[in-house]
């Protein structure tokens, strides 16, 4: 188990008050917004935007007290030298880089406001990326993809992502069946909510996914295949989190993208 598993682990099994300002830090943290090193300010701007809460932002050193307790969280000066930043415990001094994170893959991808399973999810494969460990990092990544396509299509659509399935040799109707990743990612693309240029990567991201949980499929076993499928799932989980999704430009190649905020 990775550091950051481990830390999320203990962020879980802890219990604050309802509605406390400890209990939203909970719930930040198990999203990703500490994968980088914020400031108290941007702590209650979260809180207020994503919970609807305002707490004053002198009350963010005590109610950190038990995520410093625990190890979930750290501190740090803050480099402008207005008070404290906060940080993931897994991430290095500097707050930029999760450790074991290799030269080729530099992901910045702030997940604040994700569904927390699917922000768990996405954080996962970058994190089994890091360990070298192909086959989960694409699979989490496939796995975090489906789940924010799943919840868009029922926020759109307002029902379940299904479809009527039929017999292909006498036409028999055999009931409804849940939508594939590729159906939904198909749905996705052409309702502009993922950008058009990456509609033909299901194959990609169904099948290579899905091989290290399905045996008889391809098997990712190479990190340049999982690099693909880890930045591609990332530029697709942001489009699906961006308002503006249908604005948004590559401006390089899937495979050499540098995702940032």
């Amino acid at each position: 188990m990775s550091d950051r598993d481990e830390a999320l682990k203990r962020a879980k099994a802890l219990e604050p008050k309802r509605n406390s300002l400890a209990g939203y830090i909970r719930e930040l943290t198990l999203r990703g917004f500490f994968d980088s090193s914020k400031q108290s300010r941007d702590v209650i701007k979260a809180v207020r935007d994503q919970f609807g809460r305002r707490f004053p932002v002198s009350y963010v050193q005590t109610y950190m007290k038990p995520f410093l307790q625990a190890g979930i969280l750290q501190t740090q000066d803050s480099a402008d030298g207005r008070g404290n930043d906060w940080l993931g415990s897994w991430l290095k001094d500097d707050g930029r880089s999760p450790h074991g994170m290799g030269e080729r893959l530099r992901l910045k991808v702030d997940t604040t406001g994700w569904n927390a399973e699917v922000a768990e999810d996405f954080q996962l494969g970058v994190s089994c990326y890091a360990n070298k460990l192909w086959k989960p990092a694409a699979v989490m990544v496939r796995r975090a993809y489906e789940g924010s396509l799943i919840l868009k299509y029922q926020s759109v659509e307002g029902r379940e992502p299904e479809k009527q399935a039929t017999c292909q040799k006498c036409s028999t109707k055999l009931g409804t069946r849940p939508l594939s990743i590729t159906d939904l990612h198909y749905w996705a693309a052409r309702s502009g909510f993922v950008r058009e240029k990456m509609e033909g990567l299901s194959i990609l991201l169904k099948d290579l996914g899905a091989g290290g949980a399905h045996p008889t499929k391809s098997h990712v076993v190479d990190p340049d295949t999982a690099e693909i499928i880890v930045k591609c799932g990332a530029v697709l989980l942001r489009d699906l989190h961006n308002a503006n999704a249908c604005e948004i430009r590559i401006s390089a190649p899937p495979d050499t993208l540098e995702s940032t905020t």
